[in-house]
């Protein structure tokens, strides 16, 4: 069984420097719903293709492998993020995203799914995949992608161990 993860395109949307909690919470709801810059990079593959739900990795399907997904799902959508504190003051967007994923790694109620949560519907979805013993290319986001490597790990695949997912890179899982 072959796993092709693929983290989506670049997204086409410029973030602030400074945000307040409003102000982010925006932002990331304004990113969510923008679409992606074209690679120009295009391959064809005979697996198919699982995307999230969310319209860049939708996109990135058509850009990179020029179709639709065959099948969308919820479960390899993007951590959540949310403002860590609610405030008017402003804060480098960069905290925002540190102190955000420092919370959901340790629990906390502020952002809007825990660390354990994010893992467990990955596991499934990785299951689900193993139960049909098929070739896929799974096209997703950075963070689940990061828990799914460490998933598929555990479950008998290898592949590479990136620091850091890269957009558009194709990183391949074999058991």
């Amino acid at each position: 069984m072959k796993l092709i993860l693929v983290r989506h395109l670049k997204v086409n949307y410029r973030w602030k420097s400074f945000y307040n909690s409003k102000g982010y919470e925006k932002a990331c709801a304004d990113y969510d719903l923008s679409g992606v810059v074209d690679s120009g990079f295009v391959k064809c593959s005979e697996f198919e293709v699982i995307t999230s739900t969310m319209i860049r990795s939708v996109q990135t399907s058509k850009i990179i492998f020029g179709k639709d997904p065959d099948f969308t799902d919820d479960s390899i959508c993007e951590v959540p993020m949310k403002p860590f504190i609610t405030t008017s003051i402003l804060f480098p967007k960069i905290m925002w995203d540190v102190v955000g994923r420092i919370q959901w790694r340790l629990g906390i109620k502020t952002q809007a799914e825990n660390y354990l949560d994010s893992i467990n519907r990955i596991n499934k979805f990785i299951d689900k995949l193993v139960l049909q013993d098929r070739n896929y290319i799974v096209i997703c986001h950075g963070w689940v992608i990061k828990l799914m490597i460490k998933q598929l790990k555990k479950k008998g695949f290898s592949g590479q161990q990136p620091l850091y997912i890269k957009h558009g890179v194709l990183y391949e899982y074999v058991r």
